[in-house]
């Protein structure tokens, strides 16, 4: 009797689940317990991908230009010795004239080393900021961490570089020194000590504030400040003559001090508006 028929199973009293009919399993009956697969994480769209890559690039970035950006206080020993070199490089220009050197554009000599070192005091000024700019820094040489601070405390120090030059002045000019002014006296009498040291602030103060914009914020600055930048250099070439030709004084004492002072403010005025533009463009940049 074959083993498969119905009558055979019942002889043996052998019954066989019905999913082992026929020898393949019932595909209706589960096999086992089910098993819930765990719920994935969603994934991130094509767009918050290039979202975080973008990120994670200005993170590089930013890393890359604070390593070149040196410390606070290298920066300020770097904007000290800028002001030392000036200083050295017109106190040479100052004993060339002297000894009749020097000569103009037109071959003619240059033969007032007074009137040569009032000029020097304001072209100083002027030259320290353009050689605190640096291309090669991603902040062009003025720091975005701290610029306020920054640029008070330098403004200062190099208005007491450039002090302790005029105060050696004299004895480069020699004959051609004009007794009773505020230059010749600048080592003896206290108020023409605070006239100069009033007035040197205030051209240090001011050519920082209206070059710092130029320099930093793009051309729209550039245009904005460039006529209060000419009118600056004609002004401040004028006073030179006239406030260190001047007698010393106490009222004249008390003007410049309270003008360097002014200068100050109006030099944090400009690093504020910079550093609000910079970060406003950084964020615009940011957002692209």
């Amino acid at each position: 009797m074959d083993e498969s028929t119905p009558g055979h199973r019942a002889a043996t009293g052998r019954h066989q689940p019905p999913h082992e009919w026929h020898g393949r399993p019932d595909e209706r009956q589960p096999r086992g317990p089910l098993r819930v697969p765990p719920p994935r994480a969603p994934q991130p769209t094509e767009e918050q991908r290039r979202d975080e890559a973008a990120r994670r690039l200005r993170a590089v970035r930013r890393a890359e230009e604070d390593s070149q950006v040196p410390s606070f206080g290298r920066d300020l020993l770097r904007s000290v010795g800028l002001a030392v070199f000036a200083q050295v490089f017109f106190a040479v220009t100052i004993l060339l004239v002297r000894w009749r050197v020097l000569r103009h554009n037109n071959m003619e000599t240059v033969d007032d080393a007074h009137s040569w070192a009032q000029i020097s005091v304001m072209v100083a000024a002027l030259l320290w900021v353009f050689l605190q700019l640096k291309r090669s820094r991603p902040d062009h040489g003025f720091r975005r961490s701290g610029l306020v601070p920054f640029l008070q405390v330098a403004v200062v120090l190099v208005t007491l570089v450039q002090l302790i030059a005029i105060l050696v002045w004299p004895v480069l000019i020699g004959p051609d020194l004009r007794s009773g002014t505020v230059l010749a006296d600048v080592g003896s009498d206290p108020l023409a000590f605070l006239i100069a040291a009033g007035f040197v602030l205030l051209l240090n103060a001011l050519f920082t504030a209206i070059a710092l914009p130029m320099m930093t914020c793009g051309w729209k600055a550039a245009l904005v400040c460039v006529l209060p930048y000419l009118g600056m250099i004609l002004v401040g070439g004028y006073l030179s003559t006239v406030v260190l030709d001047g007698t010393p004084s106490e009222s004249p004492a008390a003007l410049w001090m309270g003008a360097g002072v002014g200068g100050l403010v109006l030099l944090a005025v400009s690093s504020l508006v910079v550093h609000w533009v910079r970060r406003s463009d950084a964020t615009v940049r940011g957002a692209r």
